[in-house]
């Protein structure tokens, strides 16, 4: 599963004579993701989770390791949800989706923000059954450093747009809205924001979803 993707540190000084503050020696840089190798970790569409729930809710985890301009190789985990039961008006719409199986005027679910998670779900992705709730998403997203130093996100909104690739309904894509919210180590009191754009697509080779894009979009910026 597998996918290899194209995503798009100076150290906090403690102030000392003259004055100096840590949020004045911080620096603003461009959150930029060169290249990584991530997978998705669990997938769950709505027409799993509204026959155990009654819910019209689909989410998934993705995780592995990213390269970032000025910043290094992080490792990353993250996990979303979006509500398509309550499908964006096109006045509402932020983004356009870039997926050639994408429909035209297709539908886009808004992405969960902070105040809706966690979202546990009802169904179970490793046994494919509606179970007490196995996986939640959290909206959390970490980045860690190799010499351990984290750096927290929280997913605050987005959009899941529906993809047909063979049939209606076997892809997303989904633009996910993330602020920094500090850190440990030289990320502590990081801010900040970017977008994780990302593409899922039902493999009926091996009846799974895969990961066939995950990138951050031009913009984003990180401050520590």
């Amino acid at each position: 599963m597998a996918a290899t993707v194209v995503l798009a540190g100076a150290f906090v000084l403690a102030g000392c004579g003259g004055g100096s503050s840590v949020d004045e020696q911080a620096e603003e840089r461009p959150f930029d993701m060169t290249a990584a190798d991530v997978v998705l970790d669990w997938g769950i569409t709505m027409f799993q989770e509204e026959p155990c729930s009654g819910n019209k809710m689909a989410g998934g985890a993705i995780s592995g390791t990213a390269d970032f301009v000025g910043i290094g190789t992080l490792s990353v985990e993250m996990s979303s949800a979006w509500d398509i039961g309550n499908l964006l008006d096109d006045a509402e719409k932020e983004f356009e989706p870039v997926s050639d199986a994408a429909p035209e005027d297709g539908p886009a679910a808004p992405v969960l923000g902070q105040d809706d998670y966690p979202y546990a779900f009802n169904f179970d992705p490793f046994t494919q059954q509606c179970a007490v709730p196995v996986v939640s998403a959290t909206g959390d997203v970490l980045f860690t450093a190799a010499d351990g130093d984290e750096l927290y996100g929280l997913v605050i909104g987005g959009e899941t747009y529906r993809l047909d690739f063979v049939i209606e309904g076997d892809g997303i894509e989904t633009f996910a809205i993330v602020e920094f919210a500090g850190g440990t180590g030289r990320f502590d009191d990081a801010t900040g924001s970017f977008v994780v754009h990302t593409i899922f697509r039902f493999d009926f080779t091996t009846d799974q979803f895969v990961l066939d894009l995950a990138e951050v979009l031009p913009g984003g910026t990180v401050r520590y």
